[in-house]
């Protein structure tokens, strides 16, 4: 995973269950060449998981894609709003994994 935090400097175009916005990356990774702090970025949040993004907020994105020039549409992903996380699920039957396999 490559990870960074950053803050929301403007919200972009929104559609059902999705808000994209422009993030200032506030930290950078071990290799100084690679999105590092500064670096504006796209990214991806699904308010229905993370919550809704507003601008000020801190977040932590996944980067890995993007750092890589992968299929993610030049986007990072909003992993967590770290200062207004939502509230846990409610109880259900069953469970969930995410695992290599």
């Amino acid at each position: 995973m490559t990870w960074r935090d950053g803050v929301v400097r403007a919200l972009g175009r929104a559609w059902q269950g999705a808000q994209e916005i422009e993030v200032e990356l506030t930290s950078g990774g071990s290799d100084p060449t690679v999105l590092p702090a500064g670096t504006h970025v796209r990214a991806l949040a699904y308010p229905g998981l993370v919550g809704t993004p507003e601008p000020g907020d801190r977040v932590t994105l996944t980067a890995a894609a993007l750092a890589r020039g992968l299929g993610t549409g030049g986007y990072a992903m909003v992993a967590a709003l770290p200062d207004r996380l939502p509230a846990d699920p409610p109880a259900a039957p069953g469970h969930v994994v995410k695992a290599r396999y």
